[in-house]
């Protein structure tokens, strides 16, 4: 190897752990928030309707939430549905993630049970093969 080939190998190590570890930073940041946000004070029930009106997660049905996780529109068809879950299976399973880390698999894990949770209930309710 000359030092062209090393210096290429130490550029991408480089960037490599500094993305890793800005996600890493993303996560924990993420789930110190959820903690902090989990231990306060009882809300009003004013304040828990003006976060229900403007949290964007709120779904009036389980066939809007479930649409939403598989990126599905409001007018789809039953290979919408199969083509949308092998995809994000495909992009999210676990095993694609492994090699990250264990703040990367679980993540993965449950994006993973949303995907398929959403999937079963499309299969069930259209009989989808």
């Amino acid at each position: 190897m000359n030092n062209s080939d090393w210096f290429l190998i130490a550029v991408v190590t480089v960037a490599f752990i500094a993305g890793y570890s800005v996600v890493s930073f993303i996560v924990k940041a993420i789930n110190s928030r959820k903690k902090t946000t989990a231990t306060n004070e009882p809300k009003t029930d004013q304040s828990q309707q003006k976060e229900a009106d403007s949290d964007p997660w709120e779904f009036k049905n389980k066939e809007e939430r479930y649409a939403h996780v598989l990126g599905l529109d409001t007018m789809f068809a039953a290979k919408d549905v199969k083509r949308a879950y092998r995809e994000l299976l495909a992009k999210y399973h676990p095993d694609k993630v492994n090699h990250l880390g264990n703040e990367f698999k679980s993540i993965a894990e449950i994006k993973t049970r949303e995907i398929v949770e959403a999937y079963d209930y499309f299969r069930v309710k259209h009989d989808i093969r």
